[in-house]
């Protein structure tokens, strides 16, 4: 009766250290799928910026503990064009970086058509709303600029506002657009061209900024992010968001966050 109990005892055990090890192996298979998809997703991020006389341009995306559906690009174009496009697909993991990966894809093409900009997003509200679920959409905010008299022509379809900070401090929100990309049908845009003034910047960003808590919960804000760019406008552009980074990293008290952070700059010299 002993030999019986024991030998019981000693399967049980083992069929849990095995179901345990397939656990394990389980996890680690979902691990390296998730580093795969936050490596492809990187991949699609700019690797370098475009180097153009009388213009600085920095760009960065501080990842959360997962794939997300952040996306910034520049895309230098024909006639000495350049656009600039910041957005946010809502969700978290792998489904928001595959529609991260198609609104690039999509972007890519469409930008480089002889369309006016807001038939672009129209496209592209178009597409996603017929080829995406009802709980997903995207923020998104797409700027041309004619490089050689500073024209900038920009749509922002429900994305937080971005900033053009002057050389003397004042600060403009972006708001010209429509709605989010993939939320309704039929949806419209309209564009606005403004002028870009020597020593303005353009700062762009998504909500993992504004959102991003302290120990106590306090989130960091808009007030504290314009009166950040503000106070940093006339430093280089790359020394301005670094500074934000470590700024950031204070505030939040860690190296992980919740929600990817990002944000891309462009400033006139």
């Amino acid at each position: 009766m002993y030999f019986f109990q024991t030998l019981a005892n000693q399967a049980i055990i083992a069929l849990h250290n095995a179901r345990l090890f397939q656990e394990s192996l389980e996890k680690e298979r979902l691990e390296r799928e998730v580093s795969l998809a936050r490596e492809i997703q990187m991949n699609l991020l700019p690797a370098t910026m475009p180097a153009i006389p009388g213009y600085q341009i920095a760009g960065i995306n501080l990842p959360s503990r997962t794939v997300g559906g952040d996306y910034y690009d520049v895309i230098p174009l024909e006639n000495q064009k350049l656009a600039v496009a910041i957005g946010d697909v809502t969700g978290k993991g792998v489904p928001a970086a595959m529609l991260m990966a198609n609104l690039q894809a999509a972007l890519h093409l469409l930008i480089r058509e002889d369309i006016p900009l807001p038939h672009i997003l129209e496209k592209l509200n178009t597409l996603f709303y017929a080829n995406t679920p009802s709980d997903k959409f995207v923020t998104l905010f797409v700027g041309i600029l004619s490089l050689p008299d500073r024209a900038f022509t920009y749509v922002n379809a429900g994305h937080n506002y971005p900033i053009l900070v002057e050389a003397d401090g004042t600060i403009r929100e972006l708001v010209t657009g429509g709605l989010l990309v993939g939320a309704f049908p039929g949806a419209t845009y309209r564009s606005e061209t403004i002028t870009l003034q020597p020593g303005s910047l353009l700062f762009c960003y998504t909500d993992g900024i504004t959102e991003l808590a302290d120990s106590t919960g306090e989130e960091f804000g808009e007030e504290n992010l314009y009166q950040f760019v503000k106070t940093h406008r006339n430093e280089p552009v790359p020394e301005l968001i670094a500074r934000l980074q470590d700024h950031l990293l204070r505030f939040s008290g860690t190296d992980v966050f919740d929600d990817d952070v990002t944000l891309l700059a462009l400033k006139v010299e």
